[in-house]
């Protein structure tokens, strides 16, 4: 009797395996102009969500993009309404104040961001956080934790693989609907606009400032000798 119902137990067990397991497998919620969107359940609560593309730019004028947050509003989500430097403790890390104003009922809020570039030869990771530990006294954001990369890969003829994830624990309850949108929407809608905005002429590697090529140059010198390596370079 006793083996029975171990049998029966174990049966439980492997039935819901493939429930465990596909759990928090990305689900694509979006695929329109090359762009993917997929999200997930993240450990430990809130949702993970992650936009890939390949944009018809250089690395370098991605990145520059990225970096030049006074141009933030122009392409990052639109209830981003100003990101301003704080401080930048070296030349590879950035302390941001971000005044967002999502759609209603989210109130506007202020954060502050920590960003860190960490270029390896294969590719940059901008990594990017909350620092709740550096809000001012007496204030706290709406939007909660807040933990994401951007991830450029070098995708040769000038072009650039880019893919962001991120995790967000918003601190107070979301309508199902704006969830939906900041989670499928917002991220789309902002790798088109990247996409539009690198192409600039303030964003051509030529016009790159020496600051931005010596940290993008393991990621640029590892790409210079692959092209230098393929057939017909």
């Amino acid at each position: 009797m006793k083996h029975t119902k171990r049998l029966r137990l174990w049966a439980i067990v492997l039935m819901m395996l493939p429930l465990a397991a596909t759990a928090s497998e990305w689900q694509l919620g979006k695929d329109a102009d090359g762009i993917r969107v997929y999200s997930r359940d993240a450990s430990g609560g809130g949702v993970e969500v992650k936009a890939e593309t390949t944009v018809d730019a250089p690395l370098v004028s991605v990145m520059g993009l990225i970096l030049d947050y006074d141009a933030a509003t122009r392409w990052r989500s639109s209830m981003i309404k100003s990101m301003k430097v704080k401080d930048q403790p070296n030349d590879h890390t950035w302390i941001l104040q971000v005044h967002a104003e999502p759609p209603w009922p989210l109130p506007a809020n202020d954060s502050v961001i920590e960003a860190v570039v960490e270029a390896k030869p294969e590719k940059v990771i901008y990594h990017y956080k909350e620092r709740a530990d550096l809000q001012p006294q007496g204030t706290k954001s709406a939007m909660g934790s807040m933990d994401g990369q951007w991830i450029l890969k070098p995708a040769g003829n000038n072009r650039t693989s880019v893919t962001n994830v991120m995790v967000m624990k918003p601190n107070i309850p979301v309508p199902e609907w704006l969830i939906k949108r900041m989670i499928y929407t917002t991220p789309h809608e902002q790798l088109v606009k990247m996409g539009q905005v690198a192409k600039e002429p303030r964003y051509r590697p030529e016009a790159a400032p020496e600051k931005l090529k010596n940290l993008l140059a393991p990621t640029l010198k590892s790409a210079a000798n692959e092209a230098s390596r393929s057939p017909g370079s």
